[in-house]
């Protein structure tokens, strides 16, 4: 398969007022108002790690997805599977189907791994403004906050109350653009901001549901020449009791 970055359009604007009004508007997710003693996430992941040829003209991105069941004292249970690795173009393809060792370039028929999780002070998520914009990262930059938004994300079942929070926190930080609508990998419509880290030649594109302010999706891909990207969309997110 052949990677393709997240399309939008060209037209961009300064992304605080849209997120604030998004904000303003949230929905319940289906997961509020819910409890359970795990947090459950399922995730799919391209990208980590991205593996280029030694004349630099050639990646490829690996792949899995993976389910999370993590109680608040960090045990639990985690299940991944590997998939199909990815390519920025049809040439990386055609090299690394020649070059790689069989075992990575078509993942194994054994089925997933599953591996316990062992105790972990697991602190809670925040809700309160200063507290949020110390966890996001908020004085390293727009591009360290995008991945700390995919963290809190992959990690927390986050209320309705606490997204919207995000959202406004990330309203204040200079140099995310609005791209409206968009489709992520999985298909999903949601609504999508960026921003240019030109002095790192890479961009982060996150990706949110335009009712429940959850996020859906997080992009970081290269300016040029090679668009690879790294993404993952959150597919599930929820409250249980069981490992399943």
């Amino acid at each position: 398969m052949v990677l393709v970055p997240v399309a939008y359009g060209s037209a961009a604007r300064e992304a605080g007022s849209q997120l604030r009004a998004l904000a303003s508007r949230l929905a319940d997710a289906e997961y509020d108002n819910r409890t359970g003693r795990y947090m459950y996430h399922h995730t799919k992941t391209w990208g980590d790690p991205v593996m280029t040829s030694a004349d630099g003209r050639h990646q490829v991105a690996f792949a899995d997805e993976t389910k999370v069941w993590q109680a608040a004292d960090g045990t639990g249970e985690q299940v991944t599977s590997q998939l199909e690795p990815q390519y920025p173009d049809q040439d990386s393809r055609d090299y690394w189907q020649r070059n790689l060792k069989p075992k990575a370039a078509a993942p194994a028929a054994s089925g997933p791994a599953r591996v316990p999780l062992p105790p972990l002070d697991l602190a809670p998520l925040p809700s309160e403004r200063t507290r949020l914009t110390e966890l996001l990262k908020v004085r390293f930059g727009a591009g360290a906050v995008s991945k700390e938004v995919s963290t809190v994300y992959g990690r927390y079942v986050v209320p309705r109350r606490t997204r919207a929070e995000i959202l406004r926190v990330l309203a204040d930080v200079p140099g995310f653009r609005w791209r409206g609508q968009v489709t992520d990998r999985a298909g999903r419509k949601g609504v999508a901001i960026t921003f240019d880290d030109r002095d790192h030649n890479a961009q982060s594109l996150l990706i949110f549901d335009p009712y429940t302010g959850e996020l859906l999706a997080h992009e970081r891909l290269t300016l040029s020449p090679v668009r690879i990207s790294a993404y993952q969309v959150i597919l599930g997110a929820a409250w249980t009791d069981r490992l399943n």
